[in-house]
C-alpha cells in the first residue's frame, strides 16, 4: 500500500502488519525528524553550495512517535537543499532494509506514488473531470466516464502516436490545443478524405508523424486476422495477402494510397490563402467499419 501522510495512522499501519500487507506512507515531519537527519541536511547543503545543483541525502532509522504509535517503525528521511531552500521528507515503511535500500525506496517506489497524482489531476484539470456541477448522481457519473474515456484515448495517442516526436511528453492540454483546436478544410469524396491545414499551422511535421504510425495499427472487429508487414502488405492469418487499398484491410481509413503513399502532406492555394493537404483515406465500403 502507498500513499501521502494522510494515510498515516496507527491503526492502518497495525492492520497493515497484522495482515502481511506491505506499506510506503507519508510521514509529516516534526521537530524530532529534522532533529534525525541534521548532519544529512549539513552534507546535502555542501553539495549543493558545490554544485549549484539539487542535492539529495537519505537515512535510513528506526522510529516511534511519543503517544501515537503503538511500535517503532522504520522510518526513511530525506535531506533535501533546492534553490528556494530546505526540503525534508519523510516515509514509513513496513518493507525491510535487506529487500529494499532506503535511497532507491524513496526514489524508485514511494515517489511514482507523485507521478500517478500528476496523471489524475492532468485528467481533472484539462478534460474537466472535475465537472461535477449538476444535481443528479447520474449525470456527475457520465461526466466522469466521458472524461476518463477521453483520457485514455489521448494516452493510448500520447503512448503510440507522439512517442519518438517532440511532443512525446506533452500533457493533454498541450495536445489539445496544438492538435485538436485547430482550423482545417475538409474535403469528402466518394472515396477520399481531404484535410486541408493552413501552411501556417506549426505542427503539420508531427501531424504527419502521427498519421504514419497511426496508419500502422489494425482496426478491430472483421480485420482482426489480419498482420502487418514491413512493406505495407496485409496478410491474413492464413497466408493470403490483402492489398493495402482493399477495404477489408485493417487501416483502409487511415491508409495512403500508393500513388500518393511518397507525398501524404501537399501544397497549394486556394485563393488567396495557402493550405498543407494530405489525404486521410478511403471511405467505409463495407458496414465492419462504417
Amino acid at each position: 500500500m502507498r500513499g501521502d501522510s494522510g494515510f498515516c495512522r496507527d491503526d492502518l499501519l497495525t492492520w497493515c502488519e497484522a495482515h502481511d500487507v506491505d506499506s510506503v506512507l507519508g510521514l509529516a515531519q516534526n521537530s524530532r525528524l529534522k532533529t534525525a537527519i541534521a548532519a544529512e541536511m549539513a552534507q546535502a547543503k555542501e553539495q549543493y553550495a558545490a554544485t549549484q545543483q539539487a542535492a539529495r541525502v537519505v537515512r535510513d532509522c528506526r522510529y516511534r512517535t511519543t503517544t501515537s504509535w503503538s511500535c517503532e517503525r522504520r522510518v526513511i528521511g530525506k535531506a533535501e537543499q533546492l534553490a528556494k531552500g530546505e526540503n525534508p521528507r519523510f516515509v514509513v515503511t513496513s518493507l525491510s532494509a535487506s529487500t529494499h535500500e532506503a535511497h532507491a525506496l524513496y526514489e524508485d517506489l514511494y515517489c511514482a506514488r507523485g507521478e500517478m497524482e500528476n496523471r489524475i489531476k492532468e485528467q481533472q484539470l484539462a478534460l474537466f473531470a472535475d465537472r461535477t456541477s449538476t444535481h443528479e448522481m447520474r449525470s456527475k457519473q457520465l461526466r466522469l466516464y466521458c472524461s476518463s474515456f477521453a483520457y485514455v484515448l489521448i494516452h493510448t495517442l500520447r503512448r503510440v502516436g507522439l512517442n519518438g516526436t517532440s511532443m512525446a511528453k506533452a500533457q493533454c492540454a498541450t495536445i489539445r490545443v496544438k492538435l485538436f483546436k485547430i482550423g482545417a478544410q475538409i474535403r469528402i469524396s466518394v472515396r477520399r478524405i481531404w484535410i486541408a491545414f493552413s501552411d501556417s499551422y506549426p505542427h503539420a511535421d508531427v501531424f504527419r508523424q502521427i498519421l504514419q504510425r497511426l496508419q500502422r495499427i489494425p482496426l478491430r472487429g472483421s480485420v482482426r486476422h489480419v498482420v502487418d508487414d514491413d512493406d505495407g502488405t496485409w496478410h491474413s492469418r492464413g497466408g493470403s495477402s490483402l492489398p493495402s487499398s482493399q477495404p477489408g484491410a485493417p487501416n483502409h481509413l487511415l491508409h495512403e494510397p500508393s500513388q500518393h503513399a511518397s507525398t501524404p502532406f501537399r501544397s497549394h492555394s486556394t485563393g488567396s490563402q495557402p493550405h498543407t493537404r494530405f489525404h486521410v483515406g478511403h471511405l467505409a465500403q463495407n458496414s465492419a467499419c462504417g
